[in-house]
Protein backbone atom coordinates (compact mmCIF):
# COMPACT_ATOMS: atom_id res chain seq x y z
CA UNK A 1 0.00 0.00 0.00
CA UNK A 2 1.28 3.62 -0.70
CA UNK A 3 1.58 5.73 1.99
CA UNK A 4 -0.63 9.10 2.24
CA UNK A 5 0.31 11.74 0.21
CA UNK A 6 0.80 15.31 2.07
CA UNK A 7 -1.66 16.95 0.29
CA UNK A 8 -4.09 14.33 1.25
CA UNK A 9 -3.86 15.11 4.93
CA UNK A 10 -4.16 18.75 4.53
CA UNK A 11 -7.10 18.43 2.68
CA UNK A 12 -8.54 15.88 6.00
CA UNK A 13 -7.43 18.52 8.37
CA UNK A 14 -9.40 20.89 6.91
CA UNK A 15 -13.00 19.53 8.15
CA UNK A 16 -11.52 18.88 11.42
CA UNK A 17 -10.47 22.87 11.98
CA UNK A 18 -13.82 24.14 10.58
CA UNK A 19 -15.93 21.94 12.70
CA UNK A 20 -14.19 22.97 15.77
CA UNK A 21 -14.61 26.73 14.85
CA UNK A 22 -18.54 26.48 14.43
CA UNK A 23 -18.49 24.63 17.48
CA UNK A 24 -16.38 27.71 19.45
CA UNK A 25 -19.02 29.86 18.12
CA UNK A 26 -22.16 28.47 18.62
CA UNK A 27 -21.13 28.48 22.51
CA UNK A 28 -20.06 32.06 22.07
CA UNK A 29 -23.57 32.78 20.62
CA UNK A 30 -25.08 30.40 23.41
CA UNK A 31 -23.24 32.27 25.95
CA UNK A 32 -24.61 35.62 24.15
CA UNK A 33 -27.99 34.68 24.52
CA UNK A 34 -28.01 33.82 27.88
CA UNK A 35 -26.08 36.88 28.53
CA UNK A 36 -28.67 39.19 27.04
CA UNK A 37 -31.97 37.30 28.43
CA UNK A 38 -30.62 38.02 32.11
CA UNK A 39 -29.52 41.32 31.45
CA UNK A 40 -33.32 41.90 29.89
CA UNK A 41 -34.59 39.87 33.05
CA UNK A 42 -32.95 41.87 35.41
CA UNK A 43 -34.39 45.54 33.32
CA UNK A 44 -37.71 44.26 33.81
CA UNK A 45 -37.75 42.63 36.94
CA UNK A 46 -38.30 46.00 38.96
CA UNK A 47 -41.30 46.99 36.20
CA UNK A 48 -42.88 43.19 37.05
CA UNK A 49 -42.49 43.48 40.46
CA UNK A 50 -44.47 47.05 40.76
CA UNK A 51 -46.97 46.14 38.04
CA UNK A 52 -47.57 42.96 40.21
CA UNK A 53 -47.98 45.20 43.07
CA UNK A 54 -50.13 47.75 41.95
CA UNK A 55 -52.23 44.60 40.27
CA UNK A 56 -52.99 42.97 43.70
CA UNK A 57 -53.61 46.55 45.43
CA UNK A 58 -55.77 47.26 42.85
CA UNK A 59 -57.56 43.93 43.33
CA UNK A 60 -57.61 44.06 47.13
CA UNK A 61 -59.80 47.12 47.10
CA UNK A 62 -63.05 47.34 47.76
CA UNK A 63 -65.33 47.50 45.21
CA UNK A 64 -68.30 49.23 45.97
CA UNK A 65 -71.49 49.45 43.59
CA UNK A 66 -75.21 50.51 43.87
CA UNK A 67 -77.33 47.43 42.74
CA UNK A 68 -80.85 49.14 43.39
CA UNK A 69 -82.70 52.38 44.94
CA UNK A 70 -85.91 52.13 46.10
CA UNK A 71 -88.53 54.43 47.80
CA UNK A 72 -91.13 54.60 50.84
CA UNK A 73 -92.62 57.17 50.68
CA UNK A 74 -94.54 58.75 54.06
CA UNK A 75 -98.28 60.02 54.33
CA UNK A 76 -99.62 61.69 57.11
CA UNK A 77 -101.81 60.16 59.92
CA UNK A 78 -105.13 59.00 60.35
CA UNK A 79 -106.92 60.63 63.24
CA UNK A 80 -109.11 59.30 65.97
CA UNK A 81 -112.25 60.74 66.59
CA UNK A 82 -113.10 63.21 69.40
CA UNK A 83 -116.39 61.12 70.07
CA UNK A 84 -113.75 57.94 70.82
CA UNK A 85 -110.90 59.93 72.81
CA UNK A 86 -113.45 61.36 75.24
CA UNK A 87 -115.01 58.24 76.28
CA UNK A 88 -111.56 56.55 76.48
CA UNK A 89 -110.48 60.37 79.08
CA UNK A 90 -113.37 59.58 80.89
CA UNK A 91 -113.22 56.01 81.94
CA UNK A 92 -109.65 56.07 83.06
CA UNK A 93 -109.82 52.56 84.61
CA UNK A 94 -110.43 51.47 80.70
CA UNK A 95 -107.15 53.65 79.75
CA UNK A 96 -105.21 52.65 82.14
CA UNK A 97 -105.83 48.89 81.48
CA UNK A 98 -105.20 50.03 77.83
CA UNK A 99 -101.75 51.28 78.69
CA UNK A 100 -100.60 48.48 80.85
CA UNK A 101 -101.49 46.00 78.06
CA UNK A 102 -99.88 48.42 75.53
CA UNK A 103 -96.73 48.89 77.73
CA UNK A 104 -96.91 44.65 78.25
CA UNK A 105 -96.11 44.57 74.53
CA UNK A 106 -93.56 46.91 73.98
CA UNK A 107 -90.21 46.11 73.10
CA UNK A 108 -87.02 48.39 72.38
CA UNK A 109 -87.22 50.20 69.08
CA UNK A 110 -91.08 50.24 68.59
CA UNK A 111 -92.73 53.06 67.84
CA UNK A 112 -94.55 55.14 70.88
CA UNK A 113 -97.97 53.77 70.77
CA UNK A 114 -99.01 55.35 74.25
CA UNK A 115 -98.86 59.27 74.05
CA UNK A 116 -102.16 59.09 71.97
CA UNK A 117 -103.64 58.22 75.33
CA UNK A 118 -103.06 61.52 77.04
CA UNK A 119 -103.39 63.58 73.88
CA UNK A 120 -100.23 63.41 71.29
CA UNK A 121 -100.98 62.35 67.58
CA UNK A 122 -102.01 59.42 67.02
CA UNK A 123 -99.76 57.05 64.93
CA UNK A 124 -100.31 54.88 61.77
CA UNK A 125 -97.87 52.56 62.70
CA UNK A 126 -99.82 51.76 66.11
CA UNK A 127 -102.94 50.48 64.42
CA UNK A 128 -101.92 46.51 64.50
CA UNK A 129 -100.55 46.89 68.09
CA UNK A 130 -103.61 48.79 69.90
CA UNK A 131 -106.20 46.68 67.52
CA UNK A 132 -104.65 43.88 69.55
CA UNK A 133 -104.68 45.09 72.71
CA UNK A 134 -107.93 46.76 72.54
CA UNK A 135 -109.77 43.21 71.04
CA UNK A 136 -108.02 41.50 73.88
CA UNK A 137 -109.60 43.86 76.57
CA UNK A 138 -112.64 43.69 75.12
CA UNK A 139 -113.55 39.79 75.21
CA UNK A 140 -112.23 39.43 78.67
CA UNK A 141 -114.45 42.15 79.28
CA UNK A 142 -117.18 40.90 77.41
CA UNK A 143 -116.92 36.84 79.26
CA UNK A 144 -117.16 39.23 82.65
CA UNK A 145 -119.94 41.47 81.66
CA UNK A 146 -122.07 37.95 80.73
CA UNK A 147 -121.32 36.07 83.69
CA UNK A 148 -122.55 39.11 85.72
CA UNK A 149 -125.79 39.53 83.72
CA UNK A 150 -126.13 35.87 83.75
CA UNK A 151 -125.76 36.02 88.04
CA UNK A 152 -128.28 38.92 87.76
CA UNK A 153 -130.88 36.92 86.38
CA UNK A 154 -130.24 33.94 88.83
CA UNK A 155 -130.92 35.83 91.59
CA UNK A 156 -134.10 37.35 90.04
CA UNK A 157 -135.28 34.29 89.20
CA UNK A 158 -134.35 32.67 92.86
CA UNK A 159 -136.40 31.84 95.69
CA UNK A 160 -135.14 30.73 99.23
CA UNK A 161 -134.59 28.64 99.93
CA UNK A 162 -133.90 26.48 97.15
CA UNK A 163 -129.82 26.38 96.04
CA UNK A 164 -128.29 29.02 94.79
CA UNK A 165 -126.27 28.74 91.88
CA UNK A 166 -124.05 31.67 90.78
CA UNK A 167 -121.04 31.73 88.61
CA UNK A 168 -117.66 33.06 89.70
CA UNK A 169 -116.13 36.40 88.62
CA UNK A 170 -113.36 38.52 88.82
CA UNK A 171 -115.50 41.67 89.68
CA UNK A 172 -117.26 40.37 93.18
CA UNK A 173 -116.21 38.07 95.24
CA UNK A 174 -118.54 34.78 95.03
CA UNK A 175 -118.75 34.34 99.24
CA UNK A 176 -119.47 37.75 99.30
CA UNK A 177 -122.18 37.56 97.01
CA UNK A 178 -123.43 34.50 98.32
CA UNK A 179 -123.99 35.97 101.81
CA UNK A 180 -125.54 39.27 100.56
CA UNK A 181 -128.08 37.33 98.78
CA UNK A 182 -128.83 35.50 101.89
CA UNK A 183 -129.78 38.64 103.23
CA UNK A 184 -131.00 40.98 101.09
CA UNK A 185 -131.77 39.36 97.57
CA UNK A 186 -132.26 42.99 95.91
CA UNK A 187 -128.93 44.26 97.74
CA UNK A 188 -127.00 41.25 95.86
CA UNK A 189 -128.57 42.44 92.65
CA UNK A 190 -127.39 45.71 93.02
CA UNK A 191 -123.98 44.54 93.87
CA UNK A 192 -123.84 42.81 90.35
CA UNK A 193 -125.98 45.85 88.29
CA UNK A 194 -123.80 48.66 88.67
CA UNK A 195 -120.16 46.20 87.65
CA UNK A 196 -121.83 45.66 84.58
CA UNK A 197 -123.22 48.69 83.60
CA UNK A 198 -119.53 50.22 83.92
CA UNK A 199 -117.92 47.08 81.99
CA UNK A 200 -120.98 47.22 79.32
CA UNK A 201 -119.88 50.80 78.78
CA UNK A 202 -116.15 49.67 78.29
CA UNK A 203 -117.23 47.33 75.82
CA UNK A 204 -118.78 49.65 73.91
CA UNK A 205 -116.11 52.08 74.26
CA UNK A 206 -113.57 49.55 72.70
CA UNK A 207 -116.33 48.24 70.04
CA UNK A 208 -116.16 52.26 68.63
CA UNK A 209 -112.17 51.83 68.98
CA UNK A 210 -111.73 48.87 67.36
CA UNK A 211 -114.02 49.57 64.35
CA UNK A 212 -112.07 52.30 63.47
CA UNK A 213 -109.05 50.38 62.17
CA UNK A 214 -110.12 48.54 59.35
CA UNK A 215 -111.27 51.81 57.63
CA UNK A 216 -107.65 53.46 58.74
CA UNK A 217 -106.10 50.65 56.79
CA UNK A 218 -108.40 51.21 53.49
CA UNK A 219 -108.78 54.84 53.27
CA UNK A 220 -105.74 56.97 51.94
CA UNK A 221 -104.29 60.14 53.75
CA UNK A 222 -102.37 63.02 52.00
CA UNK A 223 -98.19 62.34 51.11
CA UNK A 224 -96.51 64.82 53.80
CA UNK A 225 -93.11 65.14 51.49
CA UNK A 226 -91.18 63.24 53.36
CA UNK A 227 -89.52 60.06 51.58
CA UNK A 228 -87.20 57.03 52.69
CA UNK A 229 -84.65 55.84 49.81
CA UNK A 230 -83.52 52.52 50.40
CA UNK A 231 -80.19 51.71 48.44
CA UNK A 232 -78.79 48.38 47.87
CA UNK A 233 -74.88 48.38 47.84
CA UNK A 234 -72.44 45.58 46.64
CA UNK A 235 -69.15 45.19 47.96
CA UNK A 236 -67.45 42.74 45.09
CA UNK A 237 -63.53 43.74 46.54
CA UNK A 238 -61.37 41.33 48.35
CA UNK A 239 -61.45 44.14 51.15
CA UNK A 240 -64.00 45.75 53.60
CA UNK A 241 -65.40 48.87 52.59
CA UNK A 242 -67.34 51.75 54.21
CA UNK A 243 -70.12 54.17 52.74
CA UNK A 244 -69.88 57.48 55.03
CA UNK A 245 -72.76 58.75 56.50
CA UNK A 246 -73.62 61.45 54.24
CA UNK A 247 -74.69 61.24 50.58
CA UNK A 248 -76.41 63.43 47.97
CA UNK A 249 -79.57 63.48 46.01
CA UNK A 250 -79.45 65.21 43.02
CA UNK A 251 -82.62 66.16 40.78
CA UNK A 252 -82.75 69.09 38.15
CA UNK A 253 -79.40 70.17 38.71
CA UNK A 254 -80.21 70.76 42.02
CA UNK A 255 -79.01 68.83 45.10
CA UNK A 256 -79.86 67.99 48.91
CA UNK A 257 -78.17 66.03 51.12
CA UNK A 258 -78.73 62.37 52.67
CA UNK A 259 -78.40 60.57 56.01
CA UNK A 260 -78.61 57.24 57.01
CA UNK A 261 -81.77 56.00 59.27
CA UNK A 262 -82.03 55.25 61.96
CA UNK A 263 -78.95 56.47 63.04
CA UNK A 264 -76.54 58.68 61.45
CA UNK A 265 -73.46 56.59 61.06
CA UNK A 266 -71.18 55.50 58.82
CA UNK A 267 -71.75 51.60 57.29
CA UNK A 268 -69.51 49.25 56.61
CA UNK A 269 -69.69 46.86 53.90
CA UNK A 270 -67.61 43.50 54.26
CA UNK A 271 -65.57 41.62 50.89
CA UNK A 272 -67.91 40.19 48.74
CA UNK A 273 -70.91 40.94 50.63
CA UNK A 274 -74.41 42.79 50.75
CA UNK A 275 -75.29 45.54 52.31
CA UNK A 276 -79.08 47.54 52.85
CA UNK A 277 -78.84 51.13 53.60
CA UNK A 278 -82.04 53.89 54.14
CA UNK A 279 -81.82 57.07 53.53
CA UNK A 280 -83.72 60.35 54.82
CA UNK A 281 -83.17 63.96 53.31
CA UNK A 282 -82.15 65.96 55.89
CA UNK A 283 -84.01 68.64 57.09
CA UNK A 284 -81.16 71.13 58.39
CA UNK A 285 -78.90 72.75 56.62
CA UNK A 286 -80.66 72.62 53.26
CA UNK A 287 -81.78 75.39 51.34
CA UNK A 288 -85.22 76.48 52.71
CA UNK A 289 -86.81 77.05 49.67
CA UNK A 290 -85.25 73.86 47.55
CA UNK A 291 -86.58 71.84 50.29
CA UNK A 292 -89.71 73.22 50.16
CA UNK A 293 -89.62 72.64 46.31
CA UNK A 294 -88.54 68.82 47.04
CA UNK A 295 -91.57 67.94 48.93
CA UNK A 296 -94.53 70.07 46.94
CA UNK A 297 -93.15 67.84 43.90
CA UNK A 298 -93.49 64.63 46.23
CA UNK A 299 -96.98 65.90 47.67
CA UNK A 300 -98.49 66.70 44.09
CA UNK A 301 -97.01 62.86 42.93
CA UNK A 302 -95.04 64.40 39.69
CA UNK A 303 -92.40 61.95 38.44
CA UNK A 304 -89.03 63.25 39.64
CA UNK A 305 -85.79 62.16 37.71
CA UNK A 306 -82.85 62.23 40.77
CA UNK A 307 -79.12 60.56 41.06
CA UNK A 308 -78.04 58.92 43.87
CA UNK A 309 -74.28 59.84 44.91
CA UNK A 310 -72.87 57.85 47.96
CA UNK A 311 -69.40 59.28 49.29
CA UNK A 312 -66.88 56.35 50.60
CA UNK A 313 -64.68 55.79 53.56
CA UNK A 314 -62.32 58.62 51.98
CA UNK A 315 -65.55 60.72 52.41
CA UNK A 316 -65.00 60.96 48.47
CA UNK A 317 -67.99 60.84 45.70
CA UNK A 318 -68.35 56.74 45.59
CA UNK A 319 -71.17 54.83 43.28
CA UNK A 320 -74.31 56.67 42.20
CA UNK A 321 -77.07 55.44 40.24
CA UNK A 322 -80.11 57.71 38.29
CA UNK A 323 -83.89 56.43 38.69
CA UNK A 324 -87.26 58.12 38.12
CA UNK A 325 -89.61 58.77 40.99
CA UNK A 326 -93.15 58.73 40.72
CA UNK A 327 -95.05 59.07 43.60
CA UNK A 328 -98.46 59.10 41.97
CA UNK A 329 -98.18 55.38 40.90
Amino acid sequence: MEPDSPNQNASDKKPLENEKEQKEEGSLSAARKTFITTLVAICLNPVSAAVGYYMNHILQKPRLQIEYVSENYFVENHKIGAKILGELQKDQRLKASLRESLMRVQQQGDPDCLSWLDGADWSDECIDRVESVAAGIMNTTTVEVEALQSNIDALKDWTPPAPLNLIPNGTVQYELLTIQAQKDKQGAINMLQRPSEVLSREVSALKDLAGIFPSMRQSETPRTGDLELVVGVLNSGDSDGVIANRATLTFDGKELWLHPKPDDTWTPIKAHAFQEIRFAVGESEQDPELLKEWKAAIVAGKKIDITVTLKTGANTNGPTSAKTLDPAS
